[in-house]
């Protein structure tokens, strides 16, 4: 894999994770919660390197790109809208946050 992808919008991401801002690492809250201690760079390199989930950041249209998994190819997700503090949760967006925790099993 090249260190760039093409975001839906035609911009370039680059997806190298030491090259700069915009690379991300996304992880569970259990897999955090379970190094134990003593903590060291070797459980943190394996849960932030191997565990964590690739998200980068499109800077041209704020689409996050996820790769969920290799074999399926990432997934991009556009901003709906600023969160003002009124926003309640649809059930359609519950099933869809659904959706996801089933693909990440």
């Amino acid at each position: 894999m090249g260190s760039w992808l093409h975001c839906l919008c035609g911009a370039k991401i680059h997806t190298n994770l030491f090259a700069g801002t915009g690379v991300y690492r996304l992880l569970k809250d259990a897999d955090y919660d379970s190094v134990l201690d003593p903590v060291d760079r070797d459980k943190l390199e394996t849960l932030f390197f191997v565990q964590g989930i690739p998200v980068y950041h499109c800077k041209a249209c704020g689409r996050l790109v996820v790769e969920w998994d290799k074999e399926s190819g990432p997934l991009f997700y556009v901003p709906e809208q600023k969160n003002t503090g009124n926003v309640t949760c649809a059930a359609g967006a519950a099933q869809s946050h659904h959706a996801d925790d089933q693909r990440l099993k």
